[in-house]
């Protein structure tokens, strides 16, 4: 569920240029002044630098790129967002998104955190994690039919390509086949799916596609995450 800080947010980041009211934010949400006032004390504690100006309202000076339900109504629906979950801090997304599928999760479920502290890489290795610069994700797959597995790992990888390539406006990103990407010689992606199989009859449950993405140059990181979401829905 959105919050009203979120909302608020979203209210704010939606002012290209001059201010928006604390009332007129108030009337658009159906909220009271002093709710805004608190939900931007909120959005200031998230590192947000927000003008405040006495009969002319509220504007971003400083934006620290982060990722949360604010930043992503800029770019998709909120049904879409409701298969969202977003946390500061995960032993790991793939982890995490376990769970929510051990409890019904749908397909389509987004697990996204801003660090991880046992981030899982292949083979049974690691994936460092460091905090809030990098995009970790992970996302759900539940088949309603036959899945080829072998394909979805390179899909997943296809799709961080062309969603980095759309943003730096170039063809620079480079996949090395299954799931690491580079820019250059950088390693800069990694991805890794995971398969629940039915024990007896081998079954496929579903698919978790981890995905970690180290800092890129200066994308928005909510813009890009929203991005390949849209992209995986349309291609696993």
């Amino acid at each position: 569920m959105i919050s009203s800080k979120h909302r608020v947010l979203y209210q704010i980041l939606k002012v290209n240029e001059g201010y928006i009211s604390g009332q007129e934010i108030a009337e658009k949400l159906g909220i009271s002044r002093t709710a805004v006032n608190k939900a931007v004390t909120a959005i200031k504690a998230e590192g947000y630098r927000i003008d405040a100006v006495n009969r002319m309202g509220y504007r971003i000076r400083e934006n620290p790129n982060r990722i949360n339900f604010g930043e992503l109504l800029n770019y998709l629906d909120e049904e879409r967002i409701d298969k969202i979950a977003i946390y500061d801090k995960l032993l790991s997304t793939n982890v995490t998104l376990h769970e929510l599928a051990e409890k019904g999760a749908e397909n389509g479920q987004v697990v996204i955190a801003s660090s991880q502290t046992a981030g899982r890489g292949r083979e049974g290795g690691t994936f460092d994690s460091p905090d809030n610069k990098s995009i970790y994700m992970s996302y759900l797959i539940v088949p309603n039919g036959k899945i080829d597995i072998k394909k979805v790992t390179p899909k997943a990888a296809d799709a961080v390509r062309d969603c980095l390539n759309e943003m730096l406006e170039a063809k620079k990103i480079s996949i090395e086949y299954p799931g690491s990407l580079y820019l250059g010689k950088k390693k800069i992606c990694g991805i890794l799916t995971e398969v629940l199989l039915e024990a007896e009859s081998n079954y496929i449950r579903y698919l978790m596609v981890g995905i970690g993405v180290r800092p890129v140059e200066d994308i928005k990181r909510a813009e890009f995450t929203a991005r390949l979401i849209k992209k995986l829905d349309n291609e696993l």
